[in-house]
């Protein structure tokens, strides 16, 4: 664990991901701002019993989330080597731009953990785009870490070896509001024990997806799971605390990070509008897609869910 007196100078961050014009402190869903995106939130009407309801908080399991847990390996050993405040400078970036990202691609913050990052996402509206968001969320997460840790390397005289591991896992899970006089959300499953075991077994700044992340993903755009060159491996029970068999799972190399976040292909992407889509990303897309349309006819994507 870390020390917490390292990190006494480290101010909360500015929540950039909500309007204030749209959301002020009399709105009950501006307690949200934590942990939801502004194009989740925006979906949500401002009633606490509606929003209890739709985030599915104290009833039945919630199937099909998706769990991401991201660690940082060896970073005990940087807090030991590293001076308090360029320490301070680090985490309270890391932080900010783990939560930029997880909002980028429409995620839920669960939690810092240290120097981990746990985010839900598929959650609170069931969408087949949360797969590839996910997936380009995890590459990002190791870039951006990558970046940052390659600056602090400079700071400090002792080279420690460092970097991301993901795991990723999909499955059911429960949520809870355990917020005092507002909503705070938390969540609690096996499958979230299960994204763990995934993150201890991964290759250094390299994605650990568990076998039904994969099925699922083969299911929905089997080219651009194919273009991640995965390769399956498998875990024994005594490396997976808690698995009773052998786990079957699928390994991203770092050398694949770049083109999973950067890759697009209209040809054969299906391309669905998603609740979390508001108006503004839908007007961009629009503009991308049919300048595209235009400059290649040929090249037509299919429109499942209109947007409304």
């Amino acid at each position: 664990m870390i020390n917490a007196r390292l990190f006494q100078g480290v101010l909360p961050p500015v929540f950039k991901n909500v309007d204030k014009e749209k959301f002020n402190k009399n709105d009950i869903r501006f307690s949200l701002r934590r942990q939801f995106p502004e194009s989740t939130i925006s979906t949500l009407e401002n009633d606490a019993d509606k929003i209890l309801q739709t985030l599915n908080l104290g009833n039945n399991y919630y199937n099909d989330a998706i769990i991401i847990l991201t660690d940082l390996k060896n970073f005990s050993n940087l807090v030991s080597a590293a001076d308090p405040n360029e320490l301070n400078k680090l985490i309270s970036k890391y932080y900010k731009s783990s939560r930029e990202l997880v909002f980028k691609y429409g995620g839920v913050l669960d939690k810092f953990i240290g120097d981990a990052v746990l985010a839900i996402f598929n959650y609170p509206h069931i969408n087949e785009g949360s797969y590839v968001n996910a997936l380009k969320f995890c590459a990002e997460q190791i870039l951006m870490g990558e970046k940052l840790l390659q600056n602090f390397q400079k700071k400090l005289d002792q080279e420690i070896e460092t970097g991301t591991r993901v795991g990723l896992a999909t499955g059911a899970i429960y949520a809870l509001n355990i917020g005092k006089n507002d909503i705070e959300v938390t969540f609690l499953g096996e499958k979230m024990n299960f994204a763990a075991r995934l993150e201890k077994n991964c290759n250094l700044n390299g994605i650990l997806m568990s076998n039904r992340f994969y099925h699922k993903l083969n299911g929905i755009n089997s080219v651009y799971l194919d273009s991640c060159e995965l390769k399956e491996i498998k875990i024994d029970p005594k490396d997976a605390k808690g698995q009773n068999g052998t786990t079957t799972a699928w390994q991203v190399e770092k050398s694949k990070l770049e083109s999973i976040v950067n890759r697009t292909d209209p040809t054969v992407d299906k391309f669905e509008f998603a609740s979390f889509v508001n108006r503004p990303e839908l007007e961009s897309i629009l503009d991308r897609k049919l300048k595209l349309i235009s400059d290649k006819p040929e090249l037509i994507s299919v429109v499942e869910k209109p947007y409304s």
